[in-house]
């Protein structure tokens, strides 16, 4: 099986916002286990990260279609629409193969926010703090699911490709190169449930803390007003939306 990858490194975005500036003074903590129900099929598609270094895209298709899943709104994303948005911010030539570079999640962030993907628009991004496992959790439950960008190790492409779950191993055959996942569940506090090439995993937390150098959360009004019933009290939601005012100007 084909496997591509391709995030950049971290890269700082004037309009990221961060996560912790809008918790409550005393946050509920986040549910023991949770799933979202998607979660049980492996119907998401590779889209594209088969063939291209488009996993920042796939990422964000997966996470559409999850939403979508629960809000109603559709339909989801094609091949078509991520490879649009691929090339428009990696500058990638589907007719010629050429600059199949990746992209940095935060670029890809501001084209969901400015663009969209498929008619699907963002209201803006939250970084999240990775080695901060209630915050993962709490972020997770609140808005569908986390992005993570992880420095995958030869390991991990190893255990995919034998239908393991990603955990640390005493050799890890070495970097093989940066790779964007969606984290969209949790059975317990040892394990995030994630989906990559359009299969559904589990890394366990100290995988995830010893390869993630960056993990965003998406802001979709949709979501936030169709789902308030699945979201926990702890996000101070006036001040999330004096800053997403801020931002439209």
């Amino acid at each position: 099986m084909a496997l591509r990858l391709g995030k950049h490194a971290p890269k700082i975005h004037p309009r990221t916002l961060f996560y912790h500036n809008y918790h409550v003074a005393v946050p509920p903590p986040p549910p023991v286990s949770y799933y979202y129900k998607r979660l049980h099929t492996n119907s998401w598609g590779m889209l594209g990260n088969d063939n291209v270094g488009d996993c920042t895209f796939a990422d964000a298709g997966h996470q559409i279609m999850l939403n979508n899943s629960y809000t109603g709104r559709g339909p989801n994303p094609t091949l078509a629409d991520i490879l649009k948005g691929y090339s428009a911010v990696s500058g990638y030539d589907p007719r010629t193969g050429a600059n199949d570079n990746g992209c940095a999640i935060t670029d890809v962030m501001d084209y969901r926010n400015t663009v969209g993907i498929g008619g699907d628009k963002i209201a803006a991004w939250v970084q999240i703090d990775p080695t901060n496992l209630q915050h993962v959790r709490q972020a997770i439950h609140a808005f569908g699911g986390v992005q993570i960008g992880v420095q995958l190790p030869n390991s991990a492409l190893d255990q995919f490709n034998s239908n393991k779950d990603w955990t640390v191993v005493a050799n890890d055959g070495g970097i093989a190169g940066g790779h964007d996942i969606f984290g969209c569940g949790y059975p317990d506090d040892k394990n995030i449930a994630i989906v990559s090439w359009g299969r559904a995993l589990f890394a366990s937390v100290e995988w995830l803390k010893k390869y993630c150098d960056e993990m965003y959360a998406t802001v979709s009004l949709d979501w936030i007003s169709t789902q308030a019933g699945l979201s926990p009290s702890h996000l101070n939601l006036d001040a999330l939306k004096q800053d997403l005012l801020a931002l439209q100007k």
